[in-house]
């Protein structure tokens, strides 16, 4: 109130300060578009440019199909020992048949033996072959998730390849224009909050 009293304009002299944040490539490549202008308000989050990301979407591609390629090579296990399984089946049929035999006295115990032989060496192989296409599958299923982290990661470079405003502010200084070469770290501009 006491300041009001008097006639004179007011004479003072500051700074006005605010957070300015410096909005850097984090992809490479030439760049496609730019929408920024010197005294621009932009809100967070805004897609501003992007930056050419057609090698980065290529390779993902790439990567996609490796993995599926991956996948069809997984073996079916059911049907891998189908084969088998029907042989023991046979073979235990066949040793009903011998041993009613052999109470009949109508043949020997070798017969039996023999049966009791191929069946015991059927039933390692099956064993023997579950146990290989476990591996296979699960060998399948490492490199396949070895494949997937790498479609995360051109997932993530391929984000980096827009050009995206961190804040809500006024652009205080354009650094790069439309179809320069970008590369990560290159600052391409100079934004403000000069709201508060």
């Amino acid at each position: 109130i006491s300041c009001g009293k008097s006639k004179d304009d007011a004479d003072a002299s500051g700074t006005f300060e605010a957070t300015e944040v410096i909005v850097s490539a984090e992809g490479t490549g030439e760049i496609l578009s730019f929408n920024v202008e010197e005294g621009q308000v932009l809100t967070a989050n805004e897609l501003v440019g992007t930056i050419d990301s057609t090698q980065l979407y290529l390779r993902k591609q790439q990567i996609i199909s490796s993995k599926k390629s991956l996948q069809s090579r997984r073996p079916d296990v059911k049907k891998q020992i189908a084969v088998l399984e029907q042989q023991i089946a046979t073979a235990k049929t066949e040793r009903k048949r011998v041993e009613n035999l052999i109470k009949a006295n109508a043949a020997n115990q070798k017969q039996l033996d023999d049966i009791n032989a191929q069946i015991a060496v059927l039933e390692k192989q099956l064993d023997a072959q579950k146990t290989t296409l476990e591996t296979t599958n699960q060998g399948i299923t490492e490199d396949s998730q070895g494949i997937t982290i790498q479609v995360a990661q051109m997932e993530d470079q391929l984000h980096k390849c827009k050009i995206i405003s961190p804040i809500s502010g006024t652009v205080l200084v354009k650094y790069a224009e439309m179809g320069e070469a970008a590369a990560p770290g290159k600052a391409l501009f100079k934004i403000a909050d000069r709201s508060e």
